[in-house]
């Protein structure tokens, strides 16, 4: 009995920056982003969940106006990119968060060594506190160089217009029941096995959604 496992061929290089109720009191001109870093908590680096209560206090205003809660978001990075699973998204963190108290928690540059080496991965989050005028400066540069005045554009987002099925003979003590193929327009026969053990063939997506509204993974149980 052979089992049906729809893998896409999806690349996802996209770069945004998302600008939540920010209100321009003066004209914002291209700018330089701040030169001097924000004040760093000593020891602080805690990840996206383990931040903590926010502070209640609002954040100091300069020549931009912005919300000033602690927990309203003025400005949020993200960054991905690459051949990636669709699940990633689920998983897929800002690397840069401004709040309204003008707190800040992003994620450094990997260094070298965090890159390469035996225990590589992504650096630690750390969370620090911008004064107005670090808050200003950001805040033109993404409104200027940025290119958020106007409205955030979409650089680019790959859509697969097909994917990839392969099929597999059923193995023994495989639990679930067994069903026909969802196809009506497939057989078996479409499915050539060439000289791979498993039998593949390019699906669209009307021939995916009728199996999985995911083809991330393997879906057993296809007679």
């Amino acid at each position: 009995m052979p089992n049906v496992a729809a893998t896409p061929r999806a690349l996802r290089a996209t770069t945004s920056i998302a600008l939540a109720g920010l209100l321009v009191l003066v004209a914002c001109n291209t700018g330089a982003p701040p030169t001097a870093g924000p004040d760093v908590t000593p020891g602080a680096s805690p990840g996206p969940a383990s931040t903590g209560a926010p502070s209640s206090t609002p954040g100091q205003v300069g020549e931009i106006d912005h919300p000033t809660e602690p927990t309203a978001v003025v400005l949020r990075m993200f960054v991905g990119g690459g051949f990636v699973p669709l699940e990633l998204a689920l998983t897929e963190a800002p690397v840069f968060t401004l709040y309204g108290d003008n707190t800040v928690i992003f994620r450094p540059q990997a260094t070298e060594a965090q890159r390469l080496g035996p225990l590589s991965g992504d650096p630690a989050y750390i969370k620090a506190t911008m004064n107005a005028e670090q808050v200003d400066a950001l805040l033109r540069f993404a409104l200027g160089a940025g290119g958020l005045l106007d409205e955030v554009e979409t650089t680019e987002v790959y859509r697969p217009e097909a994917d990839r099925g392969f099929l597999t003979e059923s193995f023994p003590g495989q639990v679930g029941e067994l069903i026909d193929l969802p196809w009506d327009d497939l057989s078996l026969d479409d499915f050539p096995s060439g000289d791979e053990p498993t039998r593949a063939t390019t699906l669209t997506p009307e021939q995916v959604g009728a199996v999985t509204t995911e083809p991330t993974g393997g879906v057993a149980g296809l007679r």
